[in-house]
């Protein structure tokens, strides 16, 4: 390879990275709302406006009581908003 070939494929390679940061992040969220159910089974939530969540592996449903206000912080992935974090909020 070139001189001139290295920089060029450093700038391809930082702005891949700084594109596939920027999808990363604008595919997720925040919401807060109050849990409406709870299915064990299949382990989601379905909050108070229509929202339902996926909990990723490892995050435990006795986050979310019927009725109780939550703040979640969400990544969207194939149209399901999963789970990241839960907080209890008033």
């Amino acid at each position: 390879m070139g001189t001139k070939t290295w920089p060029r494929m450093t700038q391809l390679a930082t702005l891949a990275l700084g594109l596939g940061v920027a999808v990363t992040v604008a595919w997720g969220g925040e919401q807060l709302g109050t849990v409406k159910s709870v299915d064990q089974s299949e382990k989601t939530v379905l909050l108070a406006d229509g929202t339902r969540l996926w909990l990723v592996p490892g995050l435990s449903l006795d986050l979310f009581t019927q009725g109780k206000r939550v703040k979640v912080v969400y990544d969207e992935r194939e149209g399901k908003k999963w789970v990241r974090s839960v907080e209890a909020t008033n």
